[in-house]
């Protein structure tokens, strides 16, 4: 691991120059600042901003990204993580980065530098490999990383069989899958693929639609519902995200069409959301608490010298309610 000596040698400058800029103690000019971060960067060197003062080696924190708060499912993850690093005898440090890369990278790096036991990345942005040095504690969720990165993601290819062959068995011919945008590269993409696969299998007319990234960042996905409808006016069975499915019924409340008997409606989460709806939610479960606690573990497990495999993935299951 990079030290300060590295650091100021790379840079050109003293030991003491890094150390008074780091600190705050000293004008030092943007020519050297802008060095000496360069230095940093290409060492992977971060101040230990937390716990300068402290001799201890272990860290009581860990360190969680998510892209939103406003989707249920982030919400639980928080929720999740929170209580079982708390259980573990750990502190939780958050960031929410609303889809900004450049957010992401910082909060990463803000992370790092309060010497974290580990972060777990949550986020959605496809360049996670780019910024994370060797040997750093990671484990990310709903992801799987090309560079060897331990992560845990729920059965989603599966995920979309069984949101498929349900909404066949109940008798639908012209099933719609909606896509969170696939720009984001997420393990969740390979929903649409099962759900494709599961319709072809059974002779099912299937179409599938993508939410614009814009829409989808700020939670403004109600015109892209129209639209699919618009496109697909025959579509009797609807697959999606829990918040993708929560909007379809609305739209079909508010456009005359009857949930289940005219439009069938299948989510993918199951948080407490679903069960609360207007119409309760028939879902995929995904095992967000056990991801959770998996992930918590790893980063512990990780810091305790173990090796943790690269891809994990947990079971998914469907939960019939109402909108089916």
């Amino acid at each position: 691991m990079a030290t300060l000596k590295d650091v100021a040698q790379l840079a050109g400058v003293t030991v003491t120059t890094v150390s008074r800029m780091l600190n705050g103690r000293a004008n030092v000019s943007e020519k050297t600042q802008k060095k000496v971060r360069q230095a940093m960067e290409a060492l992977n060197y971060y101040p230990n901003e937390m716990a300068r003062s402290l001799k201890s080696v272990a860290s009581p924190f860990i360190g969680l990204i998510v892209p939103s708060v406003q989707y249920f499912f982030f919400a639980s993850v928080v929720e999740q993580v929170e209580r079982i690093t708390f259980q573990r005898g750990y502190k939780l440090l958050l960031s929410v980065t609303n889809l900004d890369e450049t957010k992401e990278r910082e909060s990463y790096s803000m992370l790092m530098s309060n010497k974290v036991a580990g972060v777990i990345q949550c986020n959605q942005t496809p360049r996670v490999e780019e910024y994370i040095q060797p040997g750093a504690h990671v484990v990310i969720m709903e992801r799987v990383s090309q560079k060897s990165i331990p992560s845990v993601v729920s059965d989603n290819y599966n995920g979309g069989r069984i949101a498929a062959e349900h909404l066949i068995e109940k008798g639908c011919r012209h099933l719609l899958f909606i896509d969170a945008p696939l720009e984001l590269e997420a393990d969740g993409n390979r929903r649409g693929r099962g759900f494709e696969d599961a319709a072809a299998e059974h002779g099912i007319l299937c179409s599938r639609c993508e939410i614009p990234i814009q829409r989808y960042r700020y939670g403004n996905v109600d015109e892209s519902i129209q639209d699919f409808f618009a496109r697909y006016p025959d579509a009797d069975g609807v697959a999606g995200s829990e918040t993708l499915a929560a909007a379809v019924i609305r739209y079909c409340l508010r456009n005359g069409k009857r949930v289940p008997e005219d439009v069938k409606v299948i989510g993918y989460d199951d948080t407490l959301f679903a069960s609360s709806c207007e119409i309760p939610l028939t879902v995929v479960h995904q095992p967000v608490e056990e991801m959770c606690a998996y992930a918590v573990d790893a980063i512990i497990r990780q810091a305790a010298g173990e090796v943790i495999p690269v891809r994990t993935v947990l079971p998914v299951r469907l939960v019939e309610r109402c909108s089916t």
